[in-house]
């Protein structure tokens, strides 16, 4: 409960949400919608009732008459590489293209959604989206939620990629629920 409210307070702020489409499908997401009490917030504070959602897919492997389209508060952002037949998003979706093959160019995404007014923006993964973000050094924050519980399986990492170096993070804050714990980090500012 705790974790998800606090997706509810990061997507109350947030201009976009970007989900790369591996993780739109494996998570079942629907249409982007905030809570009444955040969209009456976010009118409140200049913002439309809801962040627009940017779905990340180098293959174009989406349904454009989905629900995730046909019944969004606000008209999402396909984000793909060059090439791909985007006629059929016309009515459902703007398109940004950006990238190579099947490998959308994340800086390059970034810069295409800040041109649109879209500064504020929140990742909610996957794991490879994530991992491009990282990689083109474009994420100052971090938001993890540790939960009280022993599991096993094959989990990958939060990031998939390549990562030359590892970044630095220092904890901006933490929120406890319970036994869970909800961290915020932050990339360490200069001097």
């Amino acid at each position: 409960a705790a974790d998800r409210r606090y997706f509810e307070l990061l997507r109350r702020v947030a201009d976009v949400v970007v989900v790369g489409a591996g993780t739109v499908r494996a998570e079942g997401y629907g249409p982007l919608r905030v809570s009444d009490a955040s969209a009456a917030w976010r009118e409140a504070h200049g913002l439309p009732p809801h962040p627009v959602f940017a779905i990340v897919s180098g293959r174009l492997d989406l349904d454009p008459a989905s629900r995730i389209f046909a019944e969004a508060p606000v008209r999402p952002i396909v984000v793909t590489t060059p090439g791909r037949d985007v006629a059929a998003f016309a009515e459902a979706a703007d398109v940004v293209v950006c990238g190579a093959g099947d490998r959308v160019d994340a800086d390059a995404a970034v810069g295409a959604l800040r041109a649109r007014g879209l500064a504020r923006i929140l990742s909610e993964g996957g794991p490879t989206m994530f991992g491009a973000l990282l990689a083109a050094d474009v994420v100052d924050e971090l938001c993890v939620t540790v939960s009280p519980t022993l599991e096993a399986g094959d989990a990958r990492r939060i990031a998939a990629g390549e990562l030359p170096d590892p970044r630095a993070l220092e904890l901006a804050h933490v929120l406890r629920s319970g036994s869970t714990l909800l961290l915020r980090y932050r990339r360490p500012t200069a001097g």
